[in-house]
């Protein structure tokens, strides 16, 4: 986690319920960073992306998490694996879509993502 540094998205529907709003893509008080909790925001997230990556510790996947069915079935049909080498305790996922055009709300998220704190 170190490589990467901070993250860009916490995809926690339960932190979500917490903010004031409840609405996707709220900034959480906590770290300033923004939080989803739908699997539509999340396919959202790889449509406008070309390519990406989605770690998450054992605690919270696989199922059952802190997510919905929903979540995991987008998280299993939009991403590949990626094989970690035996490292418990985390599961990474990845994305690569470059020649994919992205939606027209494409460019209202990513101005709103690159504001976050």
């Amino acid at each position: 986690m170190y490589y990467f540094g901070e993250y860009d998205v916490a995809v926690n529907p339960s932190r979500l319920s917490e903010v004031n709003g409840r609405a996707e893509f709220s900034l959480d008080p906590r770290t300033g960073r923004p939080m989803i909790g739908t699997a539509a925001s999340l396919r959202l997230i790889v449509r406008c992306f070309p390519s990406g990556i989605f770690v998450a510790d054992a605690t919270t996947y696989p199922l059952p998490w802190i997510g919905s069915e929903a979540l995991g079935e987008a998280i299993r049909q939009e991403m590949d694996p990626i094989d970690l080498d035996g490292h418990r305790g985390l599961f990474a996922f990845h994305w690569e879509k470059s020649s994919q055009v992205p939606p027209p709300e494409c460019a209202a998220l990513k101005n709103r993502l690159s504001r976050k704190s």
